[in-house]
């Protein structure tokens, strides 16, 4: 009879080609702050407003915010302190949030 490997095995050996946990946790992390400067991207478009009325907003320079999309700084969800915590989730948010101008253009 064929014997399979278990799982904690075949584990340990994709674990150990990678680097180690450590090298595991790095990565999931990079990727996670990939995803989600893509969604605060999508976000932000969703909103009308440009990386410069969120920068401004949050009192940081457009490149951090660039940098955050990007998905170059990894950061923990806003508290109720933060300063974005009172940004607007939708489009039908208070007029001073919409962007005055054409729309922004789609990524390719």
């Amino acid at each position: 009879m064929t014997r399979f490997p278990r799982w904690n095995e075949v584990r340990a050996g994709l674990v150990a080609d990678a680097g180690g946990d450590k090298a595991l946790t790095d990565a999931r992390r990079l990727q996670q702050a990939y995803i989600d400067g893509h969604r605060l991207a999508d976000r932000r478009r969703l909103l009308g407003l440009t990386q410069t009325d969120v920068a401004e907003h949050m009192g940081v320079s457009t490149s951090r915010i660039s940098q955050l999309e990007r998905g170059g700084v990894s950061s923990k969800r806003p508290g109720p302190g933060h300063p974005v915590a009172g940004m607007p989730r939708h489009p039908r948010s208070p007029a001073r949030w919409r962007r005055r101008g054409p729309p922004l253009p789609e990524p390719h």
